[in-house]
C-alpha cells in the first residue's frame, strides 16, 4: 500500500513539474525576454517529463493489474 501511494505522489510530482516547465516560459515572455531556443527547450523538457510520468503511471497500473490477476511474468 505504501509503495502505491509513493508512486502516485511521484507521478503527480512529475506531471506538475512537466506542466510548469511547459507553460512557464510562455507566461513569462510577456514580462521578460526569453530567447526562442530556451522557450522551446523548456517546453520540450516539460512535455517529456509529463509523458514520462504518464508512462510510469500506466506501467504501474498494468503491473498492479497483473499482480491482481496472477498473470505477472518474471
Amino acid at each position: 500500500m505504501m509503495a502505491k501511494n509513493k508512486t502516485q505522489k511521484t507521478v503527480q510530482l512529475l506531471s506538475s513539474i512537466g506542466l510548469l516547465l511547459a507553460t512557464l516560459p510562455t507566461v513569462l515572455k510577456d514580462y521578460i525576454f526569453i530567447p526562442d531556443f530556451f522557450r522551446g527547450f523548456f517546453a520540450g523538457i516539460g512535455l517529456a517529463v509529463m509523458i514520462g510520468g504518464l508512462i510510469w503511471q500506466k506501467k504501474q497500473a498494468n503491473s498492479g493489474a497483473a499482480k491482481a490477476n496472477g498473470t505477472e511474468s518474471f
